[in-house]
């Protein structure tokens, strides 16, 4: 079965576009990227820390970013961006098996940000062959494509994943954080070319944490980075969200290829 007509609905402009975030400034020579952001505990800020690196790196591309999670019961980037794109990522997968699409992939957020994300729904698992020409058409089509991948509690979750170039775990900065962090790192059998262990702020951190926290790193050659307490992305706190968060969302981005 060709691919050219996802690629063609990824690639397509949309009528409807949002107000470019500052001016683009292309970065030659990188390789398209598929970043799964990865919770490595429920309420580490994952979602978050998936929407506010994507509005950080359109901000600097002259080409499109894509943005999706996985669909099901946690989707959340749909209510922080205040707009939902026809299908859930799942949903989208599994139209492309049968070619059945029949609707565009994404919402457009801004001039050069994509959503693909819903309301929480009970979403059935993909077809794994859709899933994966899905996510190659992006790629083709967008030099990030960004996912929520929640705490890869679900089939979807670890399928995308796997296909990632890059993960971006996501952990809280404390004890039980750094504790969780070390043993995740230690025993998922997933590997990408590169890896980034977020630390979200929370209680604060005392050098044994951060002692713990660098070890965890260190399992997986992975950039340790922490993250400031952030206000909430919803309706107008995300520029508020990408200002205080700027150094830690630079510091990822570097890292993505």
């Amino acid at each position: 079965m060709s691919v050219e007509p996802q690629t063609a609905a990824l690639m397509e402009a949309d009528a409807e576009r949002g107000e470019a975030d500052g001016p683009a400034r292309q970065v030659p020579g990188s390789p398209p990227a598929l970043l799964a952001v990865c919770g490595i505990a429920g309420g580490a800020g994952t979602s978050t820390l998936a929407f506010l690196t994507a509005m950080y790196v359109q901000r600097s591309s002259s080409e499109p970013i894509l943005l999706c999670d996985t669909g099901g019961p946690g989707a959340s980037l749909a209510a922080m961006a205040g707009k939902s794109s026809p299908l859930s990522l799942p949903q989208a997968a599994t139209a492309i098996t049968v070619d059945a699409l029949g609707v565009p992939l994404f919402a457009p957020l801004t001039a050069r940000l994509r959503l693909i994300g819903r309301e929480p729904d009970l979403d059935d698992a993909p077809d794994p062959d859709g899933l994966a020409r899905l996510l190659c058409d992006a790629r083709d089509a967008h030099p990030v494509t960004i996912v929520d991948c929640g705490t890869l509690q679900r089939p979807v979750e670890r399928l995308v994943a796997e296909q990632a170039s890059s993960i971006l775990w996501v952990t809280q900065g404390s004890a039980a954080g750094a504790r969780r962090a070390r043993a995740a790192l230690r025993s998922l059998p997933l590997n990408a070319d590169r890896e980034i262990l977020a630390v979200c702020a929370g209680e604060e951190r005392s050098a044994a944490v951060e002692h713990e926290l660098m070890g965890a790193a260190d399992l997986r050659g992975a950039s340790l980075v922490f993250v400031p307490s952030l206000p909430d992305v919803c309706e107008d706190g995300a520029k508020e969200a990408l200002n205080v968060g700027q150094v830690a969302l630079e510091a990822i981005t570097v890292r993505l290829t």
